[in-house]
């Protein structure tokens, strides 16, 4: 009877679930430590990037089983190693660079995220007011180019690929 006991309990499944309530707040910190290659002129650079961000959300409703959640960023900090030079950008840094101001232009812009239970993001909205507030970081004769390089990044379908892997 202990062999079909064990048997009985290891057949259990569990499905974890967010149980979360309207107007609650939730914070969310996420560090991320890349190693990648990069060819640049035809010889492979290693990269190393560290990402930090936090964010935070409240719930604004729940509908069908949807919640929607108010999304801003808290901070958000990336340092890139390549070719022995570091790069640091910081939302807390320095705002004379346009690097660290476009982080801080975008710490507390709400942007809207549609989470199912399971953590799965239905939806985003209003993410292309953060793209529009990290193009303002750089000088007029920047911003074009600024606003292809990021339009090519922040489309719907990447942001919400990128916020299903961190849920």
């Amino acid at each position: 009877s202990t062999i079909l006991l064990s048997g009985w309990i290891f057949s259990q499944t569990y499905s974890i679930q967010l149980n979360l309530k309207p107007q609650e707040n939730y914070s969310f910190s996420t560090v991320m430590n890349m190693k990648m290659i990069q060819k640049i002129t035809g010889q492979e650079v290693p990269i190393d990037m560290d990402i930090n961000f936090g964010l935070s959300m409240k719930v604004l409703s729940i509908e069908n089983e949807v919640y929607k959640m108010e999304t801003v960023y808290d901070t958000f900090i990336m340092n890139i190693n390549a070719m022995g030079q570091i790069t640091r950008m910081s939302s807390h840094s320095d705002a004379n660079n346009p690097l660290n101001k476009m982080y801080k232009n975008i710490v507390n812009v709400p942007f809207y995220v549609y989470l199912k239970p399971n953590g799965e993001i239905t939806k985003i909205e209003g993410f292309e007011k953060l793209g529009q507030k990290m193009i303002e970081a750089f000088p007029k004769e920047q911003q074009e180019i600024m606003d292809e390089e990021l339009s090519k990044v922040f489309s719907e379908k990447n942001i919400i690929n990128n916020f299903n892997q961190i849920f």
